[in-house]
């Protein structure tokens, strides 16, 4: 994966629109109706916004919030819209961002793989509270 530092890439004079989501970059040119200035997805292009993407203050400030302070579902809705980009048909990835989820070399930041283990700690919480009221629902019905 190619490693990209901050680049305005913001569909400015027609040039290509990026966005960045967890440190990962789609190039999101093709849909320069969303993401363009002036439009009302123009906070992604250019930068990360990861909290805007679940919190829907779509600043300059709310792109700028601190995903620490989003609760673990908020960040199941950031990791929804990453595959969303990464799945995407037409926005394909083109590389990572650094220096904030990924070094200079492309390698996870601590910032990254704590994001990774409350996503983790959140399914697993998940799939608990799952197991527990199918168990008790069997338990019911005996």
């Amino acid at each position: 994966v190619r490693q990209l530092h901050s680049q305005s890439k913001t569909g400015k004079d027609g040039g290509d629109i990026w966005l960045s989501i967890l440190g990962d970059v789609f190039d999101v040119t093709t849909g320069r109706d969303y993401y363009a200035e002036g439009s009302g997805y123009s906070v992604f292009a250019g930068r990360d916004a990861s909290p805007s993407f679940t919190t829907g203050n779509f600043t300059k400030e709310g792109s700028e919030q601190d995903l620490d302070e989003l609760t673990a579902g908020q960040l199941v809705g950031v990791d929804g819209w990453r595959k969303f980009y990464a799945d995407h048909e037409t926005y394909k990835q083109i590389g990572v961002l650094c220096c904030d989820y990924y070094d200079e070399d492309g390698k996870p930041t601590e910032k990254l793989t704590t994001v990774w283990e409350r996503l983790a700690t959140h399914a697993a919480m998940k799939k608990e509270k799952e197991r527990a009221k199918a168990s008790a629902a069997a338990e019911k019905d005996l």
